[in-house]
Order: C-alpha cells, then structure tokens, then sequence
C-alpha cells in the first residue's frame, strides 16, 4: 500500500513541475526582461530622405491572433528581447485586415500611410511591401 501512495505522490509532484516548467517557459524571454510574448520585428527598408536615413521596421505582435504595424524612424533602432527600441519610432499604423492586401507602404511628412487593395487579405508578405517617398 505504501509504495502505490509514494508512486502517486511523485508522479503528483512531477505534474506540478511540467506545470510549473510550461508557464515559465511561456513568460521567460530573457533573465533581464518580463515580457509574456515577445514582439517579432522585421527590417523592412533603410531609405535615404531629405540628407538622413529612415528606417521602416514590421512589428508582429500577439500570442494567437497577430497584429501588424509599421514603424518608422528616424535612427536605427536596437530591440532588445522582447521586442522593444531603444527609443520610440517616429510613426507608426496598425494593418487592418479588414481593408484589404496592404499593396504599400507611404512615408509622407515623417508619417506613415498605407494603400490596400480589395483583393483577398494576406499578411504573408507584409514585409516585402514597396515603400514609397512622397
């Protein structure tokens, strides 16, 4: 009887563990951050404008359901663990799937913009979209 008890016990204990293991591997980007998920970021152009380089970055953020933004600035941009610049970005706009196919994206007077198309949504490719200079 008492070795069943002690086999239920470890085994017990050990679900606790895989628990315990689960979450913190969830949460734990790095030892120096407390993020829950981490934003993924994407380079997408470095364009000379006006003397100075802008840089035009993809930000993928969300466990489940991801949401889209690009971001503009004016310096690059260093992003730690979790996904956060060194300094905020001049612009940035949120990709609504519901507008369509985002077709480009437009930098006019240090803001960002983007022109859709009516074509079926897809954000497979967000990062090779052409950035067009106004």
């Amino acid at each position: 009887m008492a070795g069943k008890l002690e086999i239920a016990y470890f085994m017990k204990a050990g679900n606790y563990l895989a628990i315990v293991l689960f979450i913190y591997g969830l949460i734990g980007c790095s030892v120096n951050n407390d993020c829950f998920i981490a934003d993924s970021v994407i380079k997408v152009k470095s364009i000379a404008m006006d003397g100075e380089t802008y840089y035009v970055y993809l930000r993928i953020s969300g466990f489940n359901e991801k949401e889209y933004f690009y971001e503009l600035y004016r310096q690059e941009p260093k992003f730690d663990d979790c996904g956060m610049s060194n300094f905020d970005p001049l612009s940035d706009i949120h990709v609504d799937a519901e507008e369509g196919r985002v077709v480009a994206v437009i930098i006019e007077n240090n803001r960002l913009a983007l022109r859709y198309s009516i074509e079926a949504s897809s954000n497979a490719r967000l990062a090779q979209v052409p950035v067009e200079v106004k």
